[in-house]
């Protein structure tokens, strides 16, 4: 019978084996192009054993011969995790990995699970507590001289204030960050901010500039192989020719935007490219297309635990109905919205709800 140190070290083996697996599958989806498909088919078919390994991992972040073990988990997978795990169980992941990166005394990784810990939140629509998560993880980027870390973390930030809406210290924060990408040759990082600054010219209503920045973005992540990063370049274009009125174009661009990401399981990037095909629908006036890609979007979107898009999901259902003269159920969408965006500090979004649910009420009683 073999003993309790046999154990462990046997099943330490064990999680450091899918661990590798977990990076040989994550290396092979970062190539891009042909390498997606297999990259994918072998991280779903060990995708149970990765998850033992990073469980029992997890239960031994403290210990100094496991500590490490532990902290690699989620960064050794970080890409493929963010297309499978939802916004809290990445939490978990990178919750422990917090615990076992303080135990190394590592800055750098510390600073990274922070990053990712924010950025979690935000999904969440916690946005304060996700200021809070990534402001720290900069400040231990900086203290550890990470500048690919300090650009991720400058990123980050921006990213807050766009939802918030607070353009100018997006635009100030994305800036700096795209800087540190080109000096530092970070393609996937380039590629990010620029399409980060052309939402932001986007909702300002610089559509030209927004269409310039996307295709920039777009043009890198082709030559990368980065086909998530390309799924995302194809809908901000989508949205950008969306508000010049240009709905044609707008729907050819989300609808290579969607078949990207069914191609590679974003469920995140699906929900938001049916939303978007649903929009297009609505404005030409094909409301039952529209109602059925929103509701298509709205059960990735809960399915995934995406709070803010489930609420657009639903107001746009509202509106549908409503003008279709269902206003009873129109109404019923309308008032789940408003509780979503009222939970989450949308305020902008629940004055956008109520002005609705007060007209909706003006033709149901007229």
């Amino acid at each position: 019978m073999p003993s309790k140190r046999e154990v462990r070290e046997a099943k330490q083996r064990y999680a450091q084996y899918y661990l590798d697996i977990l990076r040989d599958a994550n290396d092979l989806y970062e190539q891009g192009g042909d390498n997606i498909v297999p990259a994918l088919q072998k991280f779903n078919l060990e995708w149970g054993q990765i998850q033992h390994g990073q469980a029992w991992a997890l239960s031994h972040a403290q210990e100094d011969d496991t500590a490490e073990l532990c902290n690699n988990y989620p960064l050794a997978g970080a890409r493929l995790l963010n297309l499978r795990l939802k916004p809290v169980e990445l939490i978990s992941w990178h919750d422990g990995a917090l615990v076992a990166a303080r135990h190394l005394k590592n800055l750098g990784y510390e600073g990274a699970h922070l990053g990712y810990l924010g950025s979690a939140y935000r999904a969440l629509g916690q946005y304060e507590r996700a200021i809070e998560y990534h402001q720290q993880g900069l400040k231990a980027a900086r203290e550890s001289g990470d500048r690919q870390g300090e650009g991720a973390g400058l990123g980050d930030l921006g990213s807050d204030y766009y939802i918030l809406g607070q353009y100018e210290q997006a635009i100030r924060h994305y800036r700096q960050a795209l800087a540190i990408a080109r000096e530092i040759n970070d393609w996937h990082g380039a590629s990010s901010r620029l399409g980060n600054l052309g939402n932001v010219y986007e909702r300002l209503g610089q559509y030209e500039q927004a269409i310039e920045h996307h295709q920039q973005a777009l043009t890198i992540n082709r030559k990368i192989g980065n086909r998530r990063g390309e799924g995302e370049d194809l809908g901000n274009l989508g949205n950008a020719y969306f508000y010049l009125g240009q709905y044609e174009q707008a729907i050819r661009h989300y609808r290579q935007a969607l078949a990207i990401a069914r191609e590679i399981g974003d469920q995140e990037g699906e929900a938001k490219n049916l939303l978007s095909l649903g929009n297009a629908y609505f404005i030409v006036g094909q409301y039952d297309q529209a109602i059925e890609y929103q509701e298509l979007a709205l059960a990735i979107s809960q399915e995934i635990s995406d709070t803010g898009n489930e609420g657009l999901c639903l107001f746009n259902l509202g509106a549908a109905y409503a003008n279709l003269g269902e206003y009873k159920r129109a109404i019923e969408y309308l008032q789940q919205a408003h509780t979503i965006f009222a939970k989450i500090g949308a305020m902008h979004e629940v004055k956008m709800v109520d002005e609705t649910i007060a007209k909706v009420r003006q033709r149901l009683g007229g």
